[in-house]
């Protein structure tokens, strides 16, 4: 079971995620190298530091004031990332 806490607030959110997801074996982190490489090389932002998914909600209270796209690598979607998905705070 997953150690989350579903009652994030997302209200106060400052940066625009972007999860880079993937099965195991799938290129998910090639993804993810070049997602991060990209928004790093045009300061549109930052990648995440490396958490497991379970974790997220430790990331998204470090990561709050930081302004721009924040790149996270993962290998599913825990129920705090998908409130950000469905209030479009990530994609």
């Amino acid at each position: 079971m997953e150690n989350v806490n579903p009652e994030i607030d997302i209200n106060n959110i400052s940066n625009f995620w972007v999860f880079s997801c993937g099965m195991f074996r799938s290129g998910s982190t090639l993804q993810y190298q070049l997602i991060s490489g990209l928004v790093e090389k045009l300061a549109f932002g930052m990648r995440s530091k490396y958490l497991s998914e379970s974790e997220f909600p430790q990331l998204l209270t470090e990561y709050k004031n930081t302004k721009g796209f924040t790149v996270l690598k993962a290998h599913f979607i825990t129920d705090p990332m998908r409130k950000l998905l469905n209030r479009t705070y990530a994609r």
